[in-house]
């Protein structure tokens, strides 16, 4: 097949304006390979999750007494006269509310997590409150379900495989996009390198972050293959649906998933040419993929309208700097360590990744930040910059609008979903600058890269295992006398991750071998040639013998497929 190359002027011998999209451009993909891309991240996932102490997760207690008390018809708290509770009251069974005391060892990455003790199997509902009442209860009303019908730990880890299971699945929703809108490895490979250790660890636990970042980048790929490549009306309706199941997740716990999600939007709009958006209206499967995505951004808009927040809050402001300006100062300086946050802040933020990981990840995401920077021009640097900033500056002003009312609130793990963003765009920018790059040196690249990923991820695995098997005792004594141990030993756990990265491993060489062959990478159909290289002055969609693109620069002469 014929592909057009960046910078290249487009001509052709047929002159249609707005053709119909009777070309699939995006690459197929075989279910097997779907279902094996789910299966080894929910392998993954859940093997933190049940590594993991419960309760080792910071706010855990706070969503699980959400997650109960939304899976048992609560999803609204009462406020009762002469209540001691800051939130608003609801009820859940007991062995829930013990669960919440199970985080001796918080804090102090000197304690293992030994000094937990047993939870009952108790029942017995009982009042208790959430400093998560007022999050949207979707993402609660899902992972909550196992609290209805099983009891003590086997209910708390089982409500954690839940979690691990949603974000999993949204986690191969963007994989599966990336690659279907790609023509070079890049796309992918940014999705891989996004899934970090922290990733799988927020995946694992009682806690809406994970499935949060997992789902803006499930929108972000869902839409941007849209946008990207041409699809028949069917697709569109399937891909639609896809990306607003995908936005309801997205905005179904924090209020922050609204900011992510308009920030995503407007990063598509400044990345398509108005023309390409213009013929794309034209479809009504569009219509209902925007209309979805809307209501999903109303329904969390309503929510927290009109749903019952503290009671008493008190805001956490010891120290209190002189003025705003002092807080986003002190917040922009923190940006790197919110970055390492991405990577790996485990516990309760007591326990950072091994310096070794975090070195492989931040030269992979800088390579691919800085490559896509550097090579990219008009509308791709753009929209690049604009979600660099957003996530160089969201995190001071977010702190600095909310200082007053509860003092110092933002991690760093806050923002990974716009992290992630950020990663996915630059490898959807270098595939439309380098679509042609399926050779052996980027082959090499992307294996290697792939390789020490993984040897970093159970490198960390088993480090963040020993803090708490034995905090910070010798291997030896990890390996002899352990204080604690999680559900299967941690030995099998160990086994059963090396396992599961080799199976990474091996499917990305695959991967990478199906895709050396040029012939294998799709082509770019007329009808987007013609909206890629059309105008963007709000005009009818010129044919694809006019040059004027803000993203591809005129350039040497190839011809379009079909001519």
């Amino acid at each position: 097949m014929n592909r057009i190359l960046p910078g290249s002027r487009v001509t052709t011998s047929r002159n249609k304006n707005l053709p119909e999209a009777k070309s699939i451009a995006s690459r197929p993909i075989l279910a097997r390979h779907v279902f094996a891309i789910l299966g080894l991240l929910s392998l993954l996932s859940i093997t933190w999750a049940i590594a993991t102490p419960l309760m080792g997760v910071p706010d855990e207690p706070s969503h699980t007494i959400r997650a109960a008390a939304v899976a048992h018809g609560q999803a609204i708290g009462e406020v009762q006269d002469g209540d001691t509770f800051t939130y608003p009251r609801v009820e859940v069974p007991q062995y829930i509310v013990e669960a919440t005391h199970l985080g001796c060892f918080a804090g102090d990455a000197g304690a293992p997590a030994s000094c937990q003790i047993a939870v009952s199997d108790d029942d017995t509902m009982v009042p208790a409150s959430s400093s998560a009442s007022s999050n949207s209860p979707i993402y609660y009303a899902i992972v909550g379900l196992p609290s209805v019908i099983m009891t003590g730990s086997p209910a708390l880890y089982a409500m954690r495989i839940v979690s691990a299971l949603l974000t999993s699945l949204l986690l191969t929703v963007m994989i599966v996009a990336l690659y279907k809108q790609s023509r070079s490895w890049w796309p992918v490979t940014a999705g891989i390198v996004g899934v970090t250790p922290m990733a799988l660890f927020l995946a694992g636990a009682i806690n809406p972050n994970g499935a949060e970042m997992a789902s803006a980048g499930a929108v972000l790929s869902v839409v941007s293959l849209i946008l990207r490549r041409d699809m028949t009306n069917r697709q569109l309706w399937g891909y639609g649906g896809i990306a607003i199941l995908s936005s309801f997740v997205l905005t179904g716990g924090r209020s922050i998933g609204l900011l992510w999600l308009v920030i995503i939007a407007i990063s598509l709009l400044i990345y398509t040419p108005w023309s390409r958006i213009s013929w794309l209206l034209r479809k009504p499967p569009v219509w209902f993929t925007l209309g979805g995505i809307a209501a999903a951004a109303l329904t969390l808009i309503l929510w927290f309208t009109f749903s019952v927040t503290a009671i008493d809050p008190t805001g956490n402001t010891p120290n209190r700097p002189p003025g705003i300006t002092a807080v986003i100062l002190i917040t922009l300086e923190a940006t790197f360590d919110n970055w390492v946050a991405w990577i790996g802040q485990f516990g309760w933020l007591d326990y950072n990744a091994p310096s070794g990981a975090q070195v492989a990840w931040h030269a992979a995401i800088a390579a691919l930040l800085l490559s896509a920077l550097i090579f990219a021009a008009g509308r791709a640097r753009l929209t690049l910059i604009f979600v660099a900033a957003a996530a160089i500056m969201v995190p001071p002003l977010v702190q600095a609008s909310l200082f007053n009312e509860v003092g110092w609130l933002w991690q760093g793990r806050y923002g990974i979903a716009l992290y992630l963003s950020c990663l996915l765009w630059a490898g959807i920018i270098l595939d439309d600058v380098f679509p042609n790059s399926r050779n052996w040196v980027s082959q090499r690249f992307v294996r290697l890269g792939v390789i020490a990923l993984s040897m970093a991820q159970i490198a960390t695995y088993i480090f963040v295992l020993r803090r708490y098997v034995v905090a910070s005792n010798s291997w030896s004594a990890m390996l002899r006398d352990p204080s604690w141990q999680p559900p299967l030993g941690w030995m099998t756990l160990v086994a059963i991750t090396c396992i599961g990265w080799v199976c990474v491993i091996a499917l990305v060489f695959r991967w990478t071998s199906l895709g050396h062959a040029s012939s294998t990478a799709p082509s770019v159909p007329e009808s987007l040639a013609a909206t890629l290289v059309g105008g963007d002055d709000g005009r009818d969609i010129p044919s694809p013998t006019q040059t004027s693109s803000a993203i591809y620069p005129p350039g040497r002469e190839v011809r379009t497929p079909g001519e």
